[in-house]
């Protein structure tokens, strides 16, 4: 049986109903229905349709249950997949681990709390929109550097 997930996303994208009559048939609130929406929105690979059904962004395949793949550092949605595709991701992106991905190392993060000004973090938001990258790997790139 498809998700409710699936099924909002669908109805908004392919049939374009409102989020209130999507609420009312699926017996759900508009909160909930919006903040599928609004996730779906933010997603840095859009989502993916073949012949009117939601698919994984990565396999293409359809699914019953997709998920929201995000970025743990930063909370950035990048792509609705499957939980076989999302399993396989490594460093918070859209490229699979090779091999079989239950035997491979698992690398936990460590978590680094810094404090910095007004203008820096200006200065640094500037430098992460022209480098396109995500903050933590600016930082980390830069961690490395001073670290050398």
């Amino acid at each position: 049986m498809k998700s409710k997930q699936n099924t909002i996303l669908e109805e908004i994208y392919q049939n374009n109903k409102t989020q209130k009559q999507i609420a009312d048939s699926l017996n759900v609130s508009e909160s909930y229905v919006s903040q599928i929406v609004g996730k779906a929105r933010m997603l840095r690979i859009p989502l993916k349709f073949i012949k009117g059904k939601l698919v994984c962004s990565k396999c293409e395949k359809e699914n019953e249950h997709l998920v929201f793949h995000h970025n743990h550092s930063t909370g950035e949605y990048i792509a609705l997949v499957c939980e076989s595709c999302n399993r396989r991701f490594y460093k918070n992106d859209f490229e699979y681990y090779e091999g079989d991905c239950s035997n491979r190392k698992m690398h936990y993060p460590v978590v680094i709390t810094v404090r910095i000004s007004h203008k820096t973090k200006e200065n640094l938001d500037k430098v992460v929109k022209v480098m396109d990258l995500p903050y933590s790997e600016m930082i980390r790139i830069i961690l490395e550097d001073y670290l050398k």
